[in-house]
């Protein structure tokens, strides 16, 4: 009499099962960072413009100088900005955009950001400036108190101020001590002048003061944005930039 075996499935995880009966995915490099694009943003529009391929690890962008010119944008320095792929940790590669010592500045659209004193932001074709109260920390532990300026915390709103100035032509400049714990800026807000600038919302957006007593840059969803001028920055995909009068857009492919 012949013995029956009995065949016994194994058990398949359900990772597995997900696995198995997942689509394929389109080809994506493993040996080599994938190659971004990069926007020109065309005049007028928001999101599309001419695209470039970057395939090389750094490209340079200016008014006179580099891979990428424009020189009809006289707000835009000879070499104005790099894109660089730079491996931060080991096995991790980003893609770093700098400011190349220009003179009127790299911006970075916002939603939501920190301000700090000394920051700077645009408006359309207005430039906004946070001053602050001098803060000066003790060089050592032995110097006196009394040489050391301190921030009353009650009084935190009076001692800042906004400054207002022109960035594509010069404006005397305006500035509006920040009183309150919230200012909204736009054609339909005091205390700066938007009254003739259409490519600025009616409340485009606001400065407020959180809890840490931090000032806060919030963009209400504006057409146009708010742009935060920095140094340097690692790029993410659908980053939005701004050199001279210039808009890019840097995209990393989906993978």
């Amino acid at each position: 009499m012949k013995e029956r075996k009995t065949h016994i499935e194994s058990p398949v995880r359900e990772s597995e099962q997900q696995f198995t009966f997942a689509e394929s995915v389109p080809f994506t490099p493993r040996k080599r960072p994938s190659y971004p694009i990069l926007i020109v943003i065309d005049d007028g529009e928001i999101d599309k413009g001419e695209s470039h391929r970057i395939r090389s690890d750094a490209i340079k962008i200016g008014r006179s100088e580099g891979d990428l010119r424009f020189p009809a944008d006289a707000m835009m320095s000879g070499l104005h900005a790099s894109i660089a792929m730079e491996q931060l940790l080991p096995g991790s590669w980003s893609w770093i955009l700098r400011d190349l010592n220009s003179r009127h500045g790299l911006f970075l659209r916002c939603e939501e950001t920190n301000l700090g004193a000394g920051n700077e932001f645009l408006i359309s074709s207005k430039r906004f400036h946070l001053n602050g109260p001098s803060i000066r920390k003790p060089s050592n532990s032995s110097e006196k108190l009394k040489n050391v300026v301190f921030i009353d915390e009650s009084r935190v709103c009076q001692t800042w101020s906004i400054s207002l100035t022109g960035y594509q032509s010069p404006i005397p400049e305006l500035r509006v001590p920040l009183t309150k714990s919230s200012v909204t800026i736009g054609r339909d807000a005091e205390p700066f002048p938007f009254m003739d600038d259409l490519q600025v919302e009616l409340k485009h957006a606001s400065i407020e003061l959180d809890r840490r007593k931090n000032w806060i840059l919030k963009d209400h969803n504006s057409k146009n944005g708010s742009w935060l001028r920095v140094t340097s920055v690692v790029l993410d995909d659908a980053t939005t930039f701004m050199l001279g009068e210039q808009r890019f857009i840097f995209k990393l492919p989906s993978v």
